[in-house]
């Protein structure tokens, strides 16, 4: 019994120093929103593996991984619905701060996906720009160049199959637009 209390006892003493750490100083980095992956979820925290190298002072801390705190989600279209819920796998987007115990993301939007198939042919017209591949997005690479152009996250997986299976991430609107843009081959547009 007296050891379970000592430990209510310590657990007490340590709530008030969590909320204290939330409250850090943040200082925001860069003007722009990064993309990464969730690769690490605990309910209320977790660390997002940016998919673009970060560049700050800090940002080799903690396996270059960004925390992430629920109270940092917000819902990416109506300020009136609540925030979705995290889980390991998603892509989301963020803009970066500083505080004393490293990067974080605040603002941070889960992007919906979209899963789309086209010819091999019409892929490679469409994607001209290299892409590059990241340990956590397995059996796939991503186009940082489509993500700067569309605001779309692309990933192509490298299944050997009779056609490409590509998967975007990105808001509703931007999702549609850029489907629009792989699936219309270049012959077609002034019709």
């Amino acid at each position: 019994k007296e050891e379970a209390k000592e430990e209510a006892k310590a657990e007490e003493k340590a709530a008030p120093e969590k909320e204290e750490g939330e409250e850090k100083p943040r200082t925001r980095i860069g003007q722009g929103r990064c993309v990464g992956l969730v690769v690490e979820w605990k309910g209320y925290m977790g660390w997002i593996e940016p998919l673009a190298k970060i560049s700050h002072e800090q940002a080799k801390r903690h396996g270059g991984r960004v925390y992430l705190n629920q109270s940092d989600v917000v819902s990416g279209t109506d300020a009136d619905s609540p925030a979705p819920r995290i889980k390991e796998g998603k892509i989301v987007d963020f803009f970066v701060y500083s505080d004393a115990d490293g990067l974080g993301a605040e603002e941070c939007r889960v992007r919906s996906v979209l899963r789309l198939t086209l010819p091999h042919g019409l892929t490679s017209q469409k994607l001209k720009d290299s892409p590059r591949w990241s340990e956590h997005l397995s059996d796939s690479e991503y186009y940082p160049a489509y993500e700067r152009e569309h605001s779309v996250l692309l990933r192509k997986y490298s299944w050997p199959l009779p056609f490409v299976v590509l998967e975007l991430w990105g808001s509703p609107d931007a999702l549609v637009e850029a489907a629009i843009a792989l699936s219309t081959p270049e012959d077609s547009k002034n019709c």
